[in-house]
């Protein structure tokens, strides 16, 4: 699901990194950057999924920042070293996990508006399962649709319920990084794939939100 929506530069520029939560920090240097995320050569990779905090230095200057591995890629060979695609978390994430509650994006009139809510029902626990291993657990997820899907980059309340379990729904923010259209080329409806891919944001808050339900269909 991953999308390019800012164009990277290339940058080489030292980095000191860590595991959200450890005490042990690691040496690398920068390859690319966007506004976004920053591809980063190191003798040490952590997994994807795994939440980190960064200080990038140039001339002199320093910067933290926090994000989530995306993508490793390991290399055997020396003129491709290994490396790890991390995306910045944004501030509204950030704000999101001192203030779950009053997590709302604010409408133009400043004032906070809900976001459109799509509920995505499992038919059973193994549905479910698989989904969390192959998409959830990693930060994506793909919602079928047979109304017009949200605009893309739109933020959306995604409610998660498992047929046959007895569990409340649960609430994931998420934004929408893909979609396909349920028009045909015709102009009639009835595109079987119609749906939007959604990133989940705040992935470790949502986790989190989704164990109660996991242990429940295990």
């Amino acid at each position: 699901m991953e999308r390019r929506d800012n164009e990277r530069f290339p940058r080489r520029l030292k980095i000191q990194f860590q595991e959200r939560g450890a005490t042990k920090s690691h040496l690398g240097y920068t390859v690319n950057m966007s506004s976004t995320g920053v591809y980063v050569v190191a003798g040490h990779l952590l997994s994807k999924g795994i939440r980190v905090r960064m200080q990038i230095s140039s001339n002199g200057d320093s910067v933290m920042l926090e994000g989530v591995v995306v993508r490793v890629e390991r290399s055997l060979h020396s003129m491709k070293p290994s490396g790890m695609a991390v995306r910045f978390l944004t501030v509204p994430e950030l704000v999101a996990e001192l203030l779950p509650d009053t997590d709302l994006p604010a409408d133009e009139s400043g004032e906070y508006a809900p976001l459109m809510a799509y509920r995505l029902e499992f038919p059973g626990r193994q549905r479910f399962l698989e989904a969390y291993e192959r998409d959830l657990s990693t930060g994506g997820l793909f919602i079928p649709l047979s109304d017009d899907p949200p605009k893309l980059n739109e933020e959306i309340c995604v409610e998660i319920l498992v047929a046959g379990v007895d569990h409340p729904p649960v609430a994931l923010r998420a934004r929408v990084v893909h979609r396909l259209d349920p028009l045909m080329p015709d102009g009639t409806r009835g595109n079987l794939l119609a749906g939007i891919g959604v990133e989940i944001l705040s992935l470790d808050v949502s986790l989190a939100a989704l164990r109660p339900l996991l242990d429940a269909c295990r």
